[in-house]
């Protein structure tokens, strides 16, 4: 091995005794021979009487036979290029274990080598970098090419002992780097090599850290920490450890350093488990708004960190923060569209990540406070007027969130921003009373013509391309949007039958969401309490609609592999669906309203999987948990997450199942008649349609065959009056095979 990796294969058959000699000082060992070639290669034809000197003069009881070899090696090279070399090998130390440093980042880093190699600023420094690069691969010190290199660990062990000697060690080289690797992030000519300073910042962060320095007092970590790149800010913070941060925020709050609590806060906000964001999110509003008292007065800084905190508040699906619905919650909102409205135009940026974030954190608090408005997170009092004075807000939002699609750089927030672009049309469809006052009110405004923008959104998405991206690199809050499923209830809506398919494709997306979400949490990566979004709220509103469908086997397979479902089956999987309750639990005292309840969702489950049973429900285990005719309408009037969203009403599942199974059809007669007696702006539309449709069902068993035609006349103009075509097309198949001998 020796005499090979000197280029003196033929020497192989009759080595001379300085090889055979030497072979002995390297102790035989893999790393240290190819190493002592390439010394055969510097000492050329000198080799046979300078080599064995130069290793036994290096050996030491103090070091290893690697170390011995590679500090002989360096003795070798040329005294021209020794400081450079030497330099560089130092250098190299910085990088973590195994890792592959492209040629180009040594080139970003050649001044920082030649100033450690005492040439100062020396010009043309990248191609010195390069020679005395050549010369460490030449010499066997580094593996790889001009592209890329590695280092053995044994080898990284003398280069970090080196590191060491060096003015200011191994932090103050770290130091260095870091600087360097950070400034080079920012420039956008070397965007090529943003992926690897992303995977190594957090390396570098963990060793630049300054004994007994805080890091309020260090400026160095603080710029990395406040950078207003997402990935960076969560790779310095892991490098840092967020309970180092934590700790750090809780002395800046002790010392009133109320910026730096503010900046780290955001920092661990952003790095945090989506369970923990808004504690921390809390934490550094709180010290942004103790430093408008102390410092009088808001700068461009602190509404930069405002900017990024407003969204992690209000979206991070947590009880540990701030009260959805409380007067905190909308003081915060009506903060975020002010500072929205404040927000630079986004209409001539090219696609990036920093634009897109510019963009998405307009479009996200106009559309805050247009849900906010509709109902959707606490309770406000429904009428057409709340609507009508809504609606300008919604159609903002959607105008936003297009222009986020424009600037989206990859497909993760290009879909997230489509979703958000149309997702009022299908998760608010109290919305939809509007149509009935005619054309002013259009929702195909937001979801294009024929919904062509669901449509195209399902057509792209694609969860093994984006979702580990979304939840992994904190696009917009880890939330993979796409899952909430507003696209699908749209276009059924208000296309009908014609694109059912369309539809079963963006169900068949999800429930293959579904599955690979299992595995990640069966794998212990992720708890369901990380996909709040996704399925606290996706779920009923996904099942809903292929129910509505009549796409039977689809919500038996729902049921397989859902949140709600695993919930019904599995008491650790109900105690989490539990704990998620309080997060939209806001509860208007004066009238009663609240947010949702654990024992609602999984009536609307178990109604749902009971009406798909196969071979049908067991009436006497339907009678065990079926609730009464009081408690389901108490669901539908108080309980804004099935009065403000779309969804199957428990109600109008439970109804059928008394008379389908029980044939109590006098409890479904009042379910639905009661329903109806409700103002039908407090209730959503849909459910009204299908309350129509259920009181028909039940004057048809119970014999009237007249009012049942009436109630599903009823339920056909208010069909058409709301443009629900697939309700239209429903009604109209139903008063057609109404007979005379009761229902069908």
């Amino acid at each position: 091995m020796l005499l090979t990796s000197a280029g003196l294969s033929e020497l192989i058959t009759s080595p001379p005794p300085a090889a055979l000699e030497a072979v002995e000082c390297c102790g035989r060992l893999a790393l240290a021979l190819p190493i002592a070639g390439g010394m055969i290669r510097e000492l050329e034809d000198v080799w046979q009487a300078e080599l064995v000197p130069m290793l036994k003069e290096e050996l030491s009881d103090e070091l290893s036979t690697e170390a011995t070899i590679v500090n002989a090696s360096l003795r070798c090279v040329d005294k021209k290029e020794k400081a450079g070399v030497d330099a560089l090998f130092a250098i190299m130390g910085v990088f973590a274990e195994d890792e592959v440093v492209p040629a180009a980042v040594l080139d970003v880093l050649a001044p920082l080598v030649c100033k450690h190699a005492g040439l100062g600023k020396a010009s043309r420094a990248h191609l010195k970098a390069r020679k005395w690069l050549q010369t460490l691969l030449r010499s066997s010190l580094l593996s790889g090419s001009v592209v890329g290199v590695s280092v053995h660990d044994l080898v990284r062990e003398v280069m970090m002992s080196r590191a060491e000697l060096l003015d200011g060690g191994m932090v103050g080289l770290q130091r260095e780097v870091l600087t360097v690797l950070l400034g080079a992030y920012d420039d956008a000519a070397l965007k090529a090599l943003q992926s690897f300073i992303l995977r190594s910042i957090r390396h570098h962060a963990a060793h630049a850290l300054l004994p007994d320095q805080p890091l309020a007092k260090d400026a160095l970590l603080m710029a990395l920490l406040g950078h207003t790149e997402k990935e960076l800010v969560v790779s310095a913070v892991v490098g840092i450890g967020l309970a180092r941060v934590d700790e750090e925020i809780t002395a800046c709050e002790t010392g009133v350093m109320w910026l730096a609590a503010a900046v780290l806060g955001l920092a661990s906000a952003t790095a945090a488990p989506l369970s923990d964001v808004a504690p921390m999110a809390s934490r550094a509003w709180d010290a942004i708004r103790q430093l408008d008292k102390v410092e009088g007065g808001e700068t461009e800084q602190t509404r930069a960190i405002e900017k990024r905190l407003v969204p992690k508040i209000l979206y991070s699906g947590s009880d540990k923060g701030v009260k959805i619905g409380s007067p905190e919650y909308l003081a915060i909102v009506a903060r975020g569209v002010k500072l929205g409205a404040d927000g630079a135009t986004v209409d001539a940026m090219a696609p990036s990540v920093a634009n897109f974030d510019v963009a998405y954190g307009k479009a996200n608090a106009v559309h805050t406070e247009a849900i906010t408005g509709l109902g959707i997170f606490y309770h406000v009092p429904k009428s057409l007027k709340q609507l009508q004075a809504t609606w300008p807000k919604v159609v903002a939002a959607a105008r936003d969130h297009t222009k986020a699609v424009l600037v989206a750089p990859d497909l993760a927030r290009t879909i997230h921003a489509a979703t958000g672009e149309v997702i009022c049309v299908g998760q608010c469809p109290n919305l939809h009373w509007l149509h009935t006052l005619g054309e002013e009110y259009d929702m195909f405004e937001i979801i294009g013509p024929a919904a062509s923008k669901n449509r195209l959104t399902i057509e792209k998405y694609d969860f093994d391309a984006i979702h580990e991206k979304i939840k992994t690199e904190g696009v917009s809050l880890a939330i993979d949007i796409y899952l909430m499923a507003p696209n699908e209830v749209s276009l059924l809506l208000f296309c009908g039958g014609e694109v059912l398919e369309t539809c079963k494709k963006g169900w068949q997306n999800q429930l293959y969401a579904l599955t690979k979400i299992n595995e990640i949490i069966a794998a212990g990566k992720r708890k369901w309490s990380d996909y709040y979004f996704e399925c606290y709220w996706g779920d009923f509103i996904r099942a809903s609609a292929m129910y509505e469908a009549g796409e039977i086997a689809l919500v038996r397979e729902w049921l397989e592999v859902s949140m709600l479902g695993h919930a019904m089956r599995d008491p650790t999987v109900a105690a989490e669906v539990e704990a998620m309750v309080p997060i939209i639990n806001f509860k208007d005292e004066a009238s009663g309203h609240i947010g949702s309840t654990a024992s609602s969702l999984m009536i609307f489950t178990k109604a749902l999987a009971a009406l798909v049973q196969e071979g049908g429900a067991d009436s006497e285990a339907l009678r065990a948990w079926l609730p009464d005719v009081d408690e389901l309408l108490q669901i539908d009037e108080l309980e804004f997450f099935w009065n403000g969203q779309y969804g199957a009403s428990p109600s109008t599942l439970c109804g059928t199942l008394y008379g389908t199974v029980l044939g109590e059809w006098d409890k479904t007669l009042s379910i639905a008649e009661r329903l109806l007696a409700i103002d039908k702006f407090k209730i959503t539309p849909p459910t009204r349609v299908n309350a129509w449709r259920l009181l028909a069902r039940a004057r048809g068993n119970k014999g009237d065959t007249a009012a049942a035609r009436a109630a599903l006349e009823s339920a056909l103009s208010e069909a058409r009056s709301l443009r629900y075509v697939w309700h239209v097309e429903c009604v109209e198949k139903e008063i057609a095979v109404l007979g005379g001998h009761g229902w069908p």
